[in-house]
């Protein structure tokens, strides 16, 4: 239906305002979304932009399927938190007493192709969960649970058990700065 409803719309070439709490759909069939709470407009923008871009928390954990938020504070392009003992390099964001800092699941590397990447922690796999096209695994990375997704691609190389020990990475250029004005 969402398919024949995006052909329709480009055959009559006119604005369609479609209204939906699935993020899914949100994301497939428009252009532009705008993302409402509580009857106020939080952010409007390309389903790209609202995904990896997000301008508040709530948008952040609103749209797609998991998020890692780490709340902490930004000094010259690192991200300082309290539950976590080595700094995170961040690619921008000013200099501010609090920020959140939003990394996608799928975006965190584990155990392999680390080399280049800004972020590296030791962690241990605490639960694999098998979704199909990808496991999802959830990292202990100090008292902080991160939500790493590793795509069917990798699935023949290598998967990780409950219990062992991992690397987890990613790069300063790939998570979202959310600014402290909007926590």
């Amino acid at each position: 239906m969402m398919v024949e409803l995006k052909n329709i719309q480009r055959r009559v070439g006119t604005t369609f305002i479609y209204v939906t709490h699935d993020q899914t759909e949100a994301m497939t069939m428009s252009d532009r979304i705008a993302i409402m709470k509580d009857g106020r407009l939080q952010q409007v923008g390309t389903p790209t932009e609202i995904y990896f871009k997000p301008m508040s928390a709530f948008v952040a954990s609103f749209i797609g399927e998991a998020i890692n938020l780490i709340r902490g504070r930004i000094q010259d392009g690192i991200l300082t938190t309290q539950d976590l003992d080595q700094p995170i390099l961040v690619n921008h964001g000013e200099n501010s007493s609090e920020a959140y800092l939003a990394v996608r699941p799928e975006i965190i590397n584990i155990d392999s192709e680390l080399e280049g990447l800004d972020n590296i922690f030791d962690g241990i796999v605490r639960d694999v969960i098998f979704k199909g096209s990808y496991i999802e695994y959830r990292v202990e990375v100090g008292p902080r649970i991160f939500v790493v997704h590793q795509h069917s691609r990798s699935l023949m190389q290598r998967n990780f058990t409950v219990g062992e020990r991992v690397k987890i990475g990613w790069r300063r250029s790939e998570g979202a700065i959310i600014p402290s004005s909007s926590i």
